[in-house]
């Protein structure tokens, strides 16, 4: 049985179908909410704890995030968009690019959303004030607020949550007092437990399991999410440019895939990426003429490039 919690939506289709189940259902609620089945995953429903310093212990208590292994070889670089600090990104299983992800969350907190009904998910990567006050910053908020009106048609669809980071127990997060406080973390924590018909699954930060980067894939929302991130680079005419060329050196034995062009969408006003319905545009990869005309260029990506040619040999590049 997967790991993880009855929805709301499956039950009640329970009681539509014999209404005398109403009283065994009500039941069935309140022991998954407390984490009592013994084959499901305890979850937090939202609401149901208003004391922001009991909630954020509950939620460091409920089991770790689970995770899609290996990652590497589960995802293509291409299908999948990045959040970066103080945005969202949105999408669905039956997007071109069903994958949303983030990264560099140490210091921050990202947080995977997923509509059960509708199988749209996004991530929003929370960051404090860039002046050094302990709340979220406005972007952030802005961009958590813009996924969370916009992941679901109807409040009665349910939603489920895990949080990631951030790992710094400091003292700009926390009060001193347990995991309660001030700062960013109750922030988003709170926006998320005003919100109807959610369930918090995990919440890993202040040095639970963790992962810096991750992602989560739309089409496999219940194995758990992708840990860590592929590197990918974004190999254009401007090959000459210095940060280009120097990333290329420093990590090609990590490369994943190269293509020119990533996913298209741009994030609206909002700081909300949403790419439901967008097709990415076809990937191209360099041949082994624009590698050698590279390394001709500079003899210090000779290196790099032989590297890169090995992994398509290899079959870890696509022709």
């Amino acid at each position: 049985m997967a790991d993880k919690p009855l929805t709301d939506e499956q039950l009640d289709a329970l009681v539509a179908a014999d209404p005398g189940m109403a009283d065994a259902v009500r039941a069935i609620k309140e022991a998954r909410d407390s984490g009592q089945l013994p084959d499901m995953a305890p979850a937090i429903r939202s609401g149901t704890i208003t004391d922001m310093n009991t909630l954020l212990d509950r939620l460091y208590e409920l089991p770790p995030c689970r995770y899609i292994d290996p990652a590497p070889e589960e995802f293509r670089p291409r299908e999948g968009r990045l959040a970066e600090m103080h945005t969202a990104v949105l999408t669905d299983a039956e997007s071109a690019c069903p994958i949303a992800g983030t990264a560099a969350i140490a210091p921050c907190m990202g947080v995977a959303i997923f509509n059960t009904v509708t199988r749209a998910g996004g991530v929003v990567h929370v960051a404090e004030n860039e002046d050094g006050a302990p709340q979220m910053s406005a972007d952030s908020r802005n961009a958590l607020t813009a996924l969370l009106a916009a992941i679901r048609t109807d409040p009665a669809q349910t939603l489920e949550v895990r949080i990631l980071g951030p790992i710094d127990n400091g003292a700009q997060n926390l009060d001193g007092n347990g995991l309660g406080g001030r700062g960013f973390i109750s922030d988003a924590v709170g926006i998320l437990n005003a919100q109807p018909n959610l369930l918090f699954l995990s919440a890993d930060f202040m040095g639970k399991s963790f992962a810096t980067a991750f992602a989560l894939d739309t089409r496999r929302w219940e194995e758990g999410l992708i840990k860590g991130s592929a590197t990918i680079y974004r190999l254009d005419w401007n090959l000459d440019s210095q940060i280009s060329v120097q990333s290329m050196r420093d990590d090609a034995s990590n490369v994943v895939e190269t293509v020119d062009t990533m996913p298209p969408g741009s994030f609206n006003e909002h700081g909300l990426c949403d790419m439901r319905g967008v097709t990415p545009s076809p990937p191209k990869t360099l041949k082994d003429d624009d590698l050698d005309r590279l390394a001709a260029a500079d003899p210090s990506l000779q290196k790099t490039m032989e590297i890169l040619k090995a992994a398509r040999r290899e079959g870890k590049l696509p022709e």
